[in-house]
């Protein structure tokens, strides 16, 4: 491959990340706009541990409380069968929603932030639809969405409730030089540019497209990494890539594919 592949471990655990991108010479893959993921265990957290989400006090101006009860309230009023599952809050860097375990099978996701509910149930249909999509192509295992929730008295928007995938967190230490994990990796990226567009194409927002659009995004990093990094190395790399022809038709893509969205299980990928 020419070059280590940067530190990432595990396998993909988030949603409605798969759209349509356009390949060119310098990525050989394009990716665009981010997505909250759920359905992941951090490496040494004891499991089943209640904990409130809002106990070093709100992130956001309009963030809704939510804690163990009342995701235990909503699940016996929408979710009976679920209703005797142990369900803990799950402590993450994420600000968009917040996880809880339901027993040892199943994640529930609450977004944060006060919006339009019938907006945000078409979202997170969209979303659950797009989990299916990936499951259906990718080569590791990933996350589907098992039910969406109503909201209810205690909480005013609707939820999705998942499949939990097992396994640790990427770090940005650790399979830089794991052969096995990158074969993983390069199998996943072949696979999702291989599925059928059904004739959507790149929606030219977020990550991706022609390199020379994100010039100034790039001009605005170099200049607040100047005491962090090689930024005349990096600006020379820059303009060699933004003068690279397109490479073809748009495909497939996973749209955030970072180490934060990756689980692993030794040296293999068990989840995506």
């Amino acid at each position: 491959m020419g070059q280590r592949l940067p530190a990432r471990r595990g396998g993909i655990s988030v949603v409605a990340a798969l759209g349509p991108h356009r390949m060119d010479s310098s990525h050989g893959f394009r990716v665009h706009g981010t997505s909250g993921a759920a359905g992941r265990r951090v490496e040494g957290l004891p499991p089943l541990k209640p904990a409130s989400p809002d106990k070093e006090g709100p992130v956001h101006h309009d963030q809704i409380a939510i804690d163990v009860p009342t995701v235990q309230s909503l699940i016996r009023q929408q979710f009976p069968h679920l209703m005797r599952e142990p369900v803990s809050y799950l402590p993450s860097t994420g600000t968009v929603n917040a996880i809880f375990r339901v027993g040892d099978l199943l994640a529930a996701r609450f977004p944060l932030r006060r919006t339009d509910p019938d907006e945000l149930a078409e979202s997170l249909r969209a979303e659950a639809g797009a989990m299916s999509e990936l499951a259906g192509h990718s080569p590791v295992p990933t996350p589907t969405c098992v039910g969406l929730g109503r909201r209810g008295d205690s909480y005013p928007l609707p939820w999705t409730l998942q499949t939990w995938i097992p396994g640790s967190v990427a770090t940005p230490s650790g399979l830089a030089g794991s052969i096995r994990f990158a074969d993983d990796l390069v199998r996943l990226i072949l696979a999702l540019r291989k599925t059928d567009r059904h004739g959507r194409t790149f929606s030219g927002g977020g990550r991706g497209g022609d390199l020379p659009d994100h010039d100034g995004w790039m001009e605005h990093c170099f200049e607040k990494s100047e005491s962090l990094l090689d930024v005349a190395r990096l600006r020379l790399m820059w303009g060699s890539f933004r003068e690279l022809p397109a490479g073809g038709e748009d495909v497939m893509s996973h749209g955030d594919l970072i180490p934060a969205n990756l689980l692993v299980d030794g040296e293999r990928r068990p989840a995506a």
